[in-house]
């Protein structure tokens, strides 16, 4: 201990000697260690960038409007509009087909020729959610069963799919001509010779509130023992024993009935040598759309 003493009091003399002339006056370093910064040097101050606004004193970004997606949420809208007007179309044009006399239809196509397009529009959309579609399957028996010479009448043939499908010749009817292949008339009157074809088709044609009529009209055009085949929505046959009472006094004995799709029942009849009877009083369910 008394050694520190003296070496304590020995630092306290020096310290209270008054330093001599010239002399320098030792570093201090600085609380935290490190050494002062060299002679010359100024430490920088960071500018601000006089181009970039304060943060507190900017005013709200100006929102940035994509004109792309206005534009198409325009076009999305716009093409909402059309689906409905054309599906509120096509179910007034289908239910005047499926309750109104075929003369009438005749009438309203004659008058608005552009109905007709929006009917079909419209139908191929629904045909298209099905899983099978009858003209198809019409096509591919023609084709495994049926000879190359054959003639059939396509009856309410649409853009006739059909005649464009098969080899055979095929005379192809509706109530309008929307191409070379289709000649436009009431299939309850077709300009058709008696007996001169081997197949008539009914591909979802039996649509007229007449349509015993058109059945009548396919009797004329066979040949004996000819085949009438039928494609029809399953849901419009709600009397089905009616039904084949009035396919019997027409002329027609049932060779065939394939149920297996949900949507449709196909048809295979053959034109009897029996003579036409009293024809029963059958309705078929008109095929209506629900609104959506």
């Amino acid at each position: 201990m008394a050694d520190f003493a003296a070496l304590f009091d020995r630092k306290r003399k020096l310290e209270a000697e008054p330093m001599p002339a010239g002399a320098k006056a030792p570093k201090r370093q600085s609380t935290e260690g490190q050494a002062s910064p060299e002679p010359g040097k100024k430490k920088k101050k960071k500018k601000k960038n006089e181009h970039q606004p304060d943060a507190q004193h900017a005013g709200p970004r100006p929102k940035v409007t994509d004109a792309s997606s206005s534009s198409a949420k325009g076009d999305r809208r716009q093409q909402r509009m059309a689906a409905q007007l054309a599906g509120a179309s096509f179910r007034y044009i289908n239910e005047t087909l499926y309750t109104r006399p075929s003369e009438e239809a005749v009438e309203l196509f004659r008058d608005e020729p552009r109905l007709y397009e929006a009917y079909h529009e419209g139908f191929r959309l629904q045909a298209a959610r099905w899983p099978q579609r009858p003209v198809q399957l019409i096509a591919e028996w023609l084709k495994a069963t049926q000879p190359r010479t054959s003639v059939v009448a396509d009856l309410g043939c649409g853009d006739a799919e059909l005649a464009a499908s098969v080899p055979q010749r095929v005379h192809s009817f509706d109530l309008v001509a929307c191409n070379e292949r289709v000649t436009a008339c009431d299939i309850a009157h077709v300009p058709l010779g008696a007996q001169t074809v081997h197949v008539a088709v009914f591909c979802l044609a039996l649509m007229g509130s007449n349509f015993v009529d058109f059945l009548g009209e396919a009797h004329r055009l066979l040949k004996p023992h000819g085949i009438l085949k039928i494609a029809e929505v399953s849901s419009r046959i709600t009397d089905a024993e009616g039904w084949d009472r009035l396919l019997h006094a027409l002329g027609f004995d049932e060779v065939a009935r394939d149920s297996s799709n949900t949507h449709f029942v196909l048809f295979d009849y053959v034109k009897s040598d029996r003579p036409s009877a009293s024809l029963p009083a059958v309705a078929l369910k008109p095929c209506v759309y629900k609104k959506r």
